[in-house]
C-alpha cells in the first residue's frame, strides 16, 4: 500500500513535467539575456533568436531633438525585445516621373521597383533610435562570434534597420563560420544632417553619424552579453551604408578607439566610400536650413532652434515635403540636400584630404561597385539632350569659370559623345535613352562612386584591402545593366547567381579579415597598386581582373575638382528644371 502511494505520488510529480518537457519540445523558450542589469526576452523568428527595438539612446525629441545623441539609461524594468521598433521619420520619394522613359523598353515589374521607394520606413517615429540582434539558435554569453553591423542606405533619407538577414546567417551556419548580425535606425534627411551656422554654432551636425557612432558603442559595450566578440566588429553597408562606414574610418582623424579597444576592427564598403563634400556651414545646408525654418514658421533667427524644437512632428514633416523644399528634391538632390559633412567635429575636415593626410583607421576593408552604378541616376537628367546643355552641366557640376572653359573640355573629351562609350558599359547606341544619358551615366559612375573607390585604395598601401567589381546585369537589363543596388537583391533575398559570393565571402572576411577562408570559391586575391588584382563578380561566374578601366578619365576627376566636392550636383538638378519643356 505505501509503494502504490509512492508511486501515486510520483506520477503525480512526473506526468506534469513530462507534458512540460514535450510542450517546451514544440513551442520555442523565448532567448533571454541579463544585459547590465537588466533582463532582456525576444523572441524567434526564421530559425534565428532575436532581439529586437533595444533603446541606445535617449528618444531625440523635445529638447533633444536636433541634438548629439545621449547614452540609453538602462532601466531595471525587463524589456520584451520582440518587435522592430518604428524607423526614423523618412522622406518620402516617388522615382516614378524619372522612370517614364523605360515604359515599354524594361519590363513593367522592374520599372514599379524603381518608380516606388521601396527602402522607405513604413513605420516612423521621432523615438526611433533602437538596435537589433539577430543570433543563430542555442548561442550564449559564453561564445564569441564576430559581428557584422548592417549600416543601411537610403540617400541618407530613407530606410530602416527592420531587415531580415536570415540567409546571410544561415550561410554563415553552414559554413561552421557562425555570426552575430546588428542592425539599427539613426535619423535621416533634416532630423539628422541639418546644416548651416546656427546648427554648427551649436554643435548639433551631423547628427546621423553621431547616432551610428553611439550604436557602435553600444555593441562594444553589450554584445558580450549576446555572445558576440566586441574585438572582432564589421561594419558594412551599401550606398549612403557605404559612405557612412567610409566616413567612420576617417571619423574623428581617423580615431576609433573606445574604452581599451575600437568601435570596430574591418570594413566593407558597397557602391560607396569617402565621399567629400563642402562644410555645413556652405551655401547649399544654409540654404536647405533656411528653407526648412522659413516653412516650419520659425522666422527669428535668435530663437529658430527653440522655435524648431517647439513644433509637432507633424509639422516639421510638412516643413520638410513643402513645395518649395521639393523643389529641390530628385534623386540627386535628396541626397545632397541632407548628409555628412565637414563640421569640425566628427568629421574634422575635407574626408578627401584626410584620407590624403593618413587621417584613416587602419583596418583591413573590402570596397566595391557595380558596373553601371551611374545610370539610375543618369534618368534624373533626360532633358539634357544637346552638347550645349551638356556644356552648362559639367561647368555647374564642377563649379568651372564658363560652359566654354578648357575644363569642361576636357571632361568632353574624356567622356565623348559617342553612343560606344558610356553606361551601361560595353554596349552600343540603342542602349542610349538620350542623345546625352550614356555620357553622364558614365560621369555619374566615375564621380560619385569610382573616384573615391580609388582615391581610398591608393591611400591605404599599408592596410589590406580588398577590391572588387561586379558585372551580373550586364546584357540582362537593356538601358541599366548593373545598374546601383542590385547588389542587395543578391544578398539579402535570392539564392542564385552572385548571392553566395556576396555571403560567403562577407562572412568569411567577417570571421577571419580574410574572404578566402572556408568558402570553397574563387581565390581572392590583395589587392596592390602594382597589380591591382579585383574579384570580378558576374552572373554566373568568378574571375580575377585588374582595376584598370578609364584610368585617365578618372585621375582627372579626381586632380581637376579640388578634392572632389559633390553639393554642385544639385546645379544639376535646378538646371533642368529650369531648362525643361
Amino acid at each position: 500500500m505505501i509503494f502504490f502511494n509512492n508511486l501515486g505520488v510520483r506520477l503525480a510529480v512526473l506526468i506534469p513535467l513530462f507534458f512540460q518537457i514535450m510542450v517546451a519540445q514544440c513551442i520555442p523558450i523565448s532567448p533571454t539575456v541579463l544585459m547590465n542589469g537588466q533582463q532582456i526576452t525576444g523572441t524567434t523568428i526564421n530559425d534565428l533568436e532575436v532581439f529586437l527595438g533595444i533603446p541606445f539612446a535617449e528618444p531625440p525629441i523635445n529638447k533633444l531633438r536636433f541634438r548629439n545623441p545621449v547614452k540609453y539609461k538602462n532601466p531595471s524594468t525587463p524589456l520584451n525585445a520582440t518587435d522592430f521598433g518604428p524607423g526614423c521619420i523618412n522622406q518620402q520619394y516617388s522615382f516614378s516621373e524619372e522612370t517614364e522613359i523605360l515604359s515599354g523598353k524594361i519590363p513593367d515589374a522592374l520599372i514599379d521597383i524603381f518608380g516606388n521607394n521601396t527602402n522607405n520606413a513604413s513605420n516612423t517615429s521621432e523615438d526611433c533610435l533602437t538596435i537589433n540582434v539577430f543570433r543563430p539558435p542555442g548561442v550564449n554569453n559564453l561564445r564569441s562570434l564576430p559581428v557584422m553591423v548592417w549600416i543601411y542606405g537610403g540617400s541618407f533619407q530613407t530606410g530602416s534597420g527592420a531587415t531580415d538577414p536570415s540567409l546571410m546567417i544561415q550561410e554563415s551556419i553552414d559554413m561552421n563560420q557562425p555570426i552575430i548580425y546588428v542592425t539599427f535606425n539613426y535619423r535621416l534627411g533634416p532630423w539628422g544632417f541639418l546644416g548651416g551656422s546656427t546648427v554648427a554654432k551649436e554643435g548639433s551636425t551631423n547628427l546621423g553619424l553621431k547616432d551610428q557612432r553611439l550604436a557602435l558603442e553600444w555593441v562594444q559595450d553589450n554584445i558580450e552579453y549576446f555572445g558576440g566578440n566586441k574585438n572582432r566588429v564589421l561594419i558594412f553597408g551599401e550606398s549612403a551604408g557605404a559612405m557612412s562606414v567610409g566616413n567612420h574610418l576617417v571619423a574623428y582623424g581617423g580615431d576609433h578607439s573606445y574604452g581599451d579597444g575600437h568601435l570596430f576592427s574591418a570594413a566593407i564598403m558597397q557602391s560607396g566610400g569617402v565621399t567629400s563634400m563642402h562644410g555645413v556651414e556652405s551655401k547649399w545646408p544654409q540654404l536647405f536650413f533656411d528653407l526648412f525654418a522659413e516653412e516650419a514658421g520659425c522666422l527669428d533667427p535668435n530663437s529658430v532652434m527653440e522655435c524648431l524644437r517647439s513644433r509637432s512632428t507633424q509639422e516639421l514633416a510638412a516643413a520638410q515635403a513643402s513645395p518649395r523644399l521639393r523643389e529641390f528634391y530628385g534623386i540627386v538632390g535628396n541626397f545632397f540636400g541632407w548628409s555628412p559633412r565637414p563640421d569640425g567635429d566628427i568629421l574634422p575636415y575635407s574626408t578627401f584630404q584626410m584620407l590624403k593626410d593618413g587621417k584613416v583607421a587602419r583596418v583591413p576593408y573590402i570596397v566595391g561597385t557595380q558596373e553601371d552604378e551611374g545610370t539610375i541616376f543618369a534618368l534624373a537628367f533626360k532633358s539634357i539632350n544637346s552638347e550645349d546643355q551638356l556644356a552648362v552641366l559639367l561647368k555647374n557640376l564642377f563649379d568651372y569659370k564658363s560652359s566654354s572653359s578648357e575644363e569642361v573640355k576636357i571632361l568632353q573629351h574624356y567622356y565623348p559623345a559617342n553612343n560606344l562609350f558610356g553606361a551601361p558599359f560595353r554596349t552600343n547606341a540603342t542602349m542610349a535613352l538620350t542623345p546625352q544619358s550614356k555620357r553622364i551615366g558614365a560621369l555619374i559612375t566615375d564621380f560619385l562612386f569610382e573616384a573615391p573607390r580609388r582615391l581610398l585604395l591608393s591611400s591605404t598601401p599599408d592596410v589590406p584591402r580588398y577590391n572588387y567589381f561586379s558585372t551580373p546585369l550586364h546584357g540582362v537589363i537593356p538601358y541599366l545593366g548593373s545598374f546601383h543596388g542590385n547588389d542587395l537583391f543578391f544578398q539579402f533575398h535570392a539564392d542564385f547567381g552572385p548571392s553566395i559570393a556576396y555571403r560567403r565571402y562577407w562572412i568569411a572576411f567577417a570571421n577571419h579579415y580574410n574572404p578566402n577562408i572556408g568558402t570553397g570559391l574563387s581565390e581572392w586575391p590583395l589587392y596592390n597598386s602594382v597589380n591591382q588584382d579585383t574579384m570580378g563578380i558576374d552572373l554566373l561566374s568568378l574571375s580575377i581582373i585588374q582595376d584598370t578601366y578609364r584610368v585617365e578619365a578618372i585621375e582627372n576627376l579626381i586632380n581637376s575638382t579640388n578634392l572632389i566636392t559633390a553639393w554642385p550636383f544639385f546645379w544639376m538638378t535646378i538646371y533642368i528644371k529650369q531648362n525643361s519643356n
